[in-house]
């Protein structure tokens, strides 16, 4: 699927809005922190961009759906530091699809759970480098295209028309495998971290941020 494809995809998650009033949609922006568990490094140094399209739907007074079409920068990175060089670099770029239930109450708090799909969309850039007496950096040998995640978050309610999000998700399914990992048949997993800002549009149940009379 080429970039057009998903741009037209964007393009009727955000007419949903209008088409059926029901509904409200907007954006999401925002960095990653990600690493990936099997490659033999630890930490989510390896920094990315989030950007999202998201299209919300109501299913009672404190419940809603969302459904996103996101592009992600993931991947993993060694920890940079003076006399320590980069040892690893692997950058993966996603579209991430991910299906989530809502929760939210009149504190201005919400909380998510969902499945998310994701494709890699891109050329997978690996770079490793063996540095003199330090540990032996592995990487990962073979990476799948595919990927699964769980996620969970949260939100804060700024006001009816932006929030704050954090969301973490790790992969249900290897994303690849590699020599370094400890985990069965060398299976390697996205272990991802984001903070986001989103603007909503045509919020209809407003609930967490409607003030007390």
């Amino acid at each position: 699927m080429n970039i057009k494809k998903y741009t037209y995809l964007i393009w009727i998650l955000l007419t949903a809005t209008a088409s059926k009033a029901q509904f409200s949609g907007g954006f999401y922006a925002g960095i990653i922190g990600s690493q990936i568990d099997g490659d033999a490094t630890a930490g989510f140094n390896k920094g990315g961009l989030n950007l999202a399209a998201t299209v919300q739907y109501p299913v009672s007074e404190k419940f809603f759906m969302s459904l996103d079409l996101g592009y992600a920068q993931k991947g993993a990175q060694t920890r940079v530091s003076p006399g320590f060089p980069r040892a690893l670099l692997i950058n993966i770029n996603y579209i991430d699809i991910p299906l989530c239930i809502n929760f939210y109450d009149r504190q201005h708090v919400g909380f998510t759970a969902g499945l998310q799909y994701s494709r890699n969309v891109g050329k997978i850039r690996q770079e490793i480098v063996q540095l003199g007496n330090s540990t032996r950096v592995f990487g990962i040998d073979a990476f799948e295209n595919d990927d699964v995640q769980v996620v969970l978050g949260g939100t804060y309610y700024i006001n009816n028309i932006f929030n704050l999000n954090v969301r973490y998700g790790y992969s249900l399914f290897p994303i690849g495998y590699g020599k370094g990992s400890l985990y069965k048949d060398n299976a390697a997993f996205n272990n991802v971290l984001q903070l986001r800002l989103g603007i909503i549009f045509g919020q209809e149940f407003d609930a967490p941020i409607k003030k007390k009379k």
